[in-house]
């Protein structure tokens, strides 16, 4: 005899532009509802249980936790395994029930399956509007990006210059394809925060007028399994219909982190990764720009010959960095800035901590009415900016 379903509860959240409804699990899980439930007539904040059949129900249904997975393998007659963010779960199927693999699988503590979501409907539903991948495009203005506003680490500019030279002109790609070298298809771009990865990239992107695709953990997370790798994917594909992209990809040491555990999420990114870049089909009007500041973490699999095989390290500015930092893209100054005092006094500072001393300067002369910056706004600029760093040190510890 067949085991009855256990009820599952759900709430709805809201309804997309083409009217499908989207409800939302105990867990925070959100997925598409089905036309049984838009029958109903529900209004946003409703509570719907599913056994038999949906139906609204009161404010006190809202407590029982589901889960949803990815129908992956059959495991006996009437048996399936389910992988979730958590790993694997075996669930019985009823005979009655239609599902294929790839599918999505509504389940809790019960053994039974509560219902399948096929995955066409489901992927399509979730990202209708705000997952398309062109929200991740950003333009850039070469007048505001440019090769000049990059000071401080010389023989990273020169590196950043020549790649781009080489990888991303149409003259540069004729000239390595006639060669028949290898094209660099991915870089890493590794150093402490603040020390202008994000952009340089945004440089390197703008003079080459690349399309560029910022993708941070933030915006490429998703709570349905499988979503991440979706929106990276689509990433890719939006990319490579464009003349030259760069693909920036911030902290993708927290996306992509060594592969100990088979089930982890950073594993199927990692594969997303891996196919794009050296996989049949690659783009090769696509550059993937990985930055992270612990590169130790990121899989092994993606430093291999054809991946992220470029790598370029950031330094801390030396004394000579911070001097060239302090003095460019300044506002309006007089003549007694004591610029080599600060410089010696700001050992292990970045170019954003540094920039950051103008800033406060800048404000402190407007407060004043100055229309110039005098050395004693930069000095007491230093000494907000030195206060502000330090607070922000010890939060860190």
């Amino acid at each position: 005899m067949d085991e009855p379903l256990t009820t599952l509860t759900v709430k709805l959240d809201h309804f997309t532009p083409q009217g499908t409804p989207m409800v939302r699990l105990p867990n925070g899980v959100l997925l598409a509802g089905d036309q049984e439930i838009k029958r109903l007539s529900p209004k946003v904040g409703d509570i719907l249980v599913y056994s038999s059949g949906w139906e609204i129900a009161s404010d006190h249904s809202w407590e029982v936790k589901a889960q949803i997975g990815v129908i992956e393998q059959k495991a006996g007659p009437d048996e399936v395994l389910i992988k979730t963010s958590d790993g694997y779960a075996q669930k019985l199927v009823h005979r009655n029930t239609r599902w294929s693999m790839g599918d999505y699988a509504l389940f809790n503590e019960s053994s039974s399956i509560l219902k399948v979501i096929p995955q066409e409907a489901a992927r399509k539903s979730t990202t209708e509007d705000e997952d398309s991948a062109s929200k991740f495009r950003i333009d850039l203005d070469p007048e505001r990006f440019h090769w000049d506003y990059f000071v401080g680490s010389h023989e990273i500019l020169s590196d950043a210059k020549r790649i781009v030279e080489l990888y991303t002109t149409p003259e540069g790609r004729d000239f390595i394809s006639q060669m028949k070298v290898d094209p660099v298809h991915g870089i890493l771009f590794a150093g402490p925060p603040g020390t202008g990865k994000t952009f340089l990239a945004q440089i390197m992107a703008a003079q080459s007028k690349s399309a560029f695709y910022l993708v941070t953990t933030a915006s490429l997370g998703g709570q349905l399994v499988g979503q991440s790798e979706e929106r990276l994917e689509a990433i890719y594909e939006d990319a490579a219909k464009q003349e030259m992209s760069i693909i920036f990809v911030d902290e993708i040491d927290v996306l992509t982190k060594d592969r100990s555990n088979a089930y982890e999420h950073g594993s199927r990114l990692v594969n997303v990764f891996l196919t794009n870049m050296d996989g049949v089909g690659a783009p090769e009007n696509v550059l993937t720009i990985g930055a992270t500041n612990r590169i130790s973490d990121i899989d092994r699999a993606l430093r291999r010959p054809g991946r992220f095989d470029r790598e370029v390290y950031f330094r801390l500015p030396n004394q000579m960095d911070r001097l060239e930092i302090l003095k460019s893209r300044t506002p309006t100054l007089a003549n007694d800035i004591d610029f080599d005092k600060i410089s010696s006094q700001t050992e292990g500072w970045t170019a954003a901590e540094l920039r950051s001393i103008l800033q406060y300067s800048g404000e402190l002369a407007v407060i004043e009415g100055r229309s110039r910056i005098y050395n004693d706004h930069f000095l007491l600029g230093f000494e907000k900016a030195t206060t502000a760093r330090n607070a922000r040190k010890g939060e860190e510890k």
